[in-house]
C-alpha cells in the first residue's frame, strides 16, 4: 500500500492567497455617476403658491418620471428593475415619489450598479485564478456570496480571510473605479457605521411590501436534474492548489489541458484499480473486467462541495452509474481489523479517508457515467469515487486504488467534526455558538434574477434547490417580511442523498416590489445560518 501525504491544506492556503489577490479590471462595466442634484426649494415654493397643493402632486409626479428606476432587457427578453419604485411613501398622502432613486440614487449604488454583467463574471475574469461562482444554475451571485469565505470561515482561509473591506477598497482604490463611498455603503446614524449597501439596501428602500407569513403553493421534485460535476475545483490534484502541490508534468491535474482531451475507449477499458491493504486478495481490474464481472447500479443523487457558499452553485443532483465499492471488497477480502478506507486518484493525491462502517451504512461507487454518457476528464474520466452522503472531497476523480487500512480516517482542520465524517460542511468560524456550517444545510433560489418584473395579480412561481449534505433536509421555509415570520412546508419524507428541488408559487395582489427569502432545516434540527433572498417588482 502507498503511502502518500494530502495535499488538501496547501489547496486552502494557495487558495486564500489567490482570493487575497485579485485585482479585476474595476472600471470595464463602470457607469459614470452622476452629478450630484439638488432639489430646487426656491421652485417648489413657488409652486406652492402659484398652484397649490395640486401644483406640489403634479411636480412630484413629474420627477416621479423623470427619475424612473432604470429598467434592462435581459438576453432571454425578460426585464428587471433593480430599484424597486418608491410608491406612495411621501410627506404628502398619496403623492408619488423619485425617493429611491432621487434621494437614495440607488439605481447608482451597489456592486451591480457597475459590474452590469455580474459577480460571478467579474470573478470569473479576475488575474489571478479563482474557482467559478456560476455553474450555469441561475443564482444571483451578489456580495453576501463571498462575505462567509473571505469575512467569517476562519477554518477556510487560515488567517487571510478577514480582509474583505481591505481587500474590496484596495481594488477600488484604482484610478479605473470613478464611485465614491456611498457607491458600496448605506451609512447609519444609530450607531452600526458604513454598512454594505448590497446587504443593508432592503431595509433602506422604499415601496418594498411586506406579507407577513406568506401563503403559497409548495412542491418538491427530488429528480431534477442540475450542477456539474465538472465545475467543482476539488479533489486535489485538479485543483488551483495542484499548482504547488503536484509536479506539473503529470498526466492528470491543474495543468493536464483536459479541455481539449478526448476520452477515449481504449482508456476506457484499460483503465486499472487496484486494492490493496488489509485485504486477503489484493488485486487489479481493468475498468472493462470490473464493469462485466460487476453488478451496475443507476440512480440519481446529489454532492455538494464542502465550501460551497450559502445559496452557492458548487453542487450537483445528477444521474449516475456505477459499480458498488461493497463488490470489490468482497472479492478481495477484507481482513479482520480493518476499518477504514482510502482512495487515491491519478494525480497522486488521496482524498478523505471512509469508514467501513459508514460504507455498509450509507454506500459508496466506483462511477463511470454520468447522465447515461462517459465521464469527461474534468469530471474525472474514466472513474471516480461517489459517495452521496459526503461532499465533493470524497468523490476522488480518476481512481486508480483503495486501500484498505486501520488507521484512523483522516479529517483535515475544520472540514468536519468529531464524530461526523466526510466534510460535514464548511465551519461558519465567526464565533457565533448557535451555528456551525455555513452550508449545511443550505439552499438556494434558481433562475429569479435580482428585480425581476413579473405581473401583478398573477401567480408566480420561484424555484430552487434545498441540501443538508449528510443530512436529509426536513423543511423549507419562506419569508416575505424580512424573516420577522416564517411559512414553513415539511419535507420530511425527502431522500437525503438528493437535493430538495422545490417550487414555491406566490401570487402579489398589489403592484410594488416583494423580498422573498428561503432557508433549509435539516434532520438535526439545523436552520440555514444564511437564507437566500431576492426581491421581484409586481407590474
Amino acid at each position: 500500500m502507498r503511502k502518500r501525504s494530502l495535499c488538501a491544506a496547501v489547496v486552502c492556503g494557495v487558495v486564500g492567497l489567490s482570493l487575497a489577490a485579485c485585482v479585476p479590471d474595476v472600471g470595464q462595466d463602470q457607469q459614470q455617476l452622476p452629478a450630484e442634484q439638488a432639489v430646487d426649494v426656491e421652485n417648489v415654493n413657488e409652486i406652492a403658491k402659484t398652484e397649490g397643493l395640486a401644483g406640489i402632486y403634479e411636480y412630484m409626479d413629474q420627477k416621479t418620471q423623470d427619475y424612473a428606476p432604470k429598467i434592462t432587457t435581459l438576453e432571454d427578453g425578460r426585464q428587471v428593475q433593480r430599484t424597486p419604485e418608491s410608491g406612495e411613501d411621501s410627506v404628502f398622502p398619496g403623492a408619488q415619489t423619485a425617493y429611491n432613486t432621487f434621494s437614495l440614487n440607488a439605481d447608482n449604488r451597489g456592486c451591480d450598479s457597475c459590474h452590469s454583467e455580474g459577480l460571478a463574471e467579474v470573478v470569473a475574469n479576475m488575474t489571478y485564478k479563482h474557482f467559478p461562482l456560476s455553474n450555469g444554475m441561475g443564482t444571483n451571485v451578489d456580495v453576501e456570496t463571498c462575505l462567509p469565505c473571505h469575512n467569517e470561515s476562519d477554518r477556510m482561509m487560515h488567517g487571510l480571510q478577514n480582509q474583505f473591506g481591505s481587500l474590496i477598497h484596495g481594488i477600488h482604490s484604482r484610478e479605473s473605479f470613478k464611485g465614491d463611498c456611498m457607491s458600496c455603503h448605506s451609512a447609519t446614524a444609530d450607531g452600526e457605521g458604513m454598512l454594505l449597501w448590497d446587504v443593508a439596501k432592503y431595509d433602506v428602500l422604499s415601496g418594498i411590501s411586506a406579507v407577513e407569513n406568506v401563503q403559497g403553493d409548495f412542491t418538491y421534485d427530488q429528480d431534477v436534474r442540475g450542477g456539474n460535476l465538472a465545475n467543482t475545483w476539488w479533489p486535489m490534484g485538479d485543483s488551483i492548489g495542484g499548482i504547488a502541490a503536484i509536479e506539473d508534468t503529470l498526466d492528470y491535474g491543474v495543468n493536464a489541458g483536459f479541455e481539449d482531451k478526448e476520452p477515449s475507449q481504449e482508456e476506457f477499458d484499460n483503465w486499472e484499480i487496484t486494492v490493496s491493504g488489509m485485504v486477503d486478495n489484493p488485486f487489479t481490474i481493468t475498468l472493462k473486467e470490473l464493469i462485466e464481472q460487476a453488478p451496475s447500479e443507476t440512480f440519481v443523487s446529489s454532492e455538494q462541495c464542502i465550501i460551497n457558499p450559502p445559496s452557492g452553485e458548487f453542487l450537483s443532483n445528477t444521474e449516475v452509474t456505477g459499480v458498488p465499492i461493497s463488490w470489490l471488497l468482497e472479492k478481495a477480502g477484507v481482513q479482520e481489523g480493518a476499518t477504514t478506507i482510502m482512495p487515491y486518484g491519478a494525480d497522486d493525491c488521496s482524498g478523505f479517508a471512509n469508514t467501513l462502517e459508514n460504507l455498509a451504512s450509507e454506500g459508496g461507487w466506483i462511477i463511470y457515467q454520468v447522465e447515461g454518457e462517459m465521464l469527461d476528464y474534468m469530471e474525472g474520466f474514466p472513474a471516480r469515487v461517489w459517495f452521496p452522503d459526503h461532499s465533493y472531497p470524497m468523490a476522488v476523480r480518476w481512481i486508480s486504488e483503495i486501500a484498505v487500512t486501520d488507521e484512523e480516517p483522516h479529517y483535515n482542520e475544520g472540514f468536519g467534526i468529531a464524530g461526523v465524517f466526510g466534510g460535514a460542511g464548511d465551519w461558519i468560524g465567526n464565533g457565533d455558538p448557535t451555528v456551525e456550517f455555513k452550508n449545511k444545510p443550505n439552499s438556494a433560489i434558481c433562475n429569479t434574477p435580482e428585480g425581476l418584473i413579473i405581473p401583478a395579480g398573477q401567480p408566480y412561481t420561484f424555484e430552487g434547490y434545498a441540501d443538508a449534505i449528510n443530512e436529509q433536509v426536513t423543511a423549507v421555509e419562506f419569508s416575505m417580511d424580512g424573516g420577522a415570520t416564517w411559512t414553513s412546508f415539511d419535507t420530511s419524507d425527502s431522500d437525503k442523498k438528493k437535493w430538495v428541488y422545490w417550487y414555491f408559487t406566490f401570487t402579489p395582489e398589489d403592484p410594488g416590489a416583494y423580498v422573498l427569502q428561503v432557508r433549509a432545516v435539516s434532520g438535526d434540527g439545523r436552520v440555514q445560518y444564511y437564507p437566500d433572498k431576492v426581491m421581484v417588482n409586481a407590474k
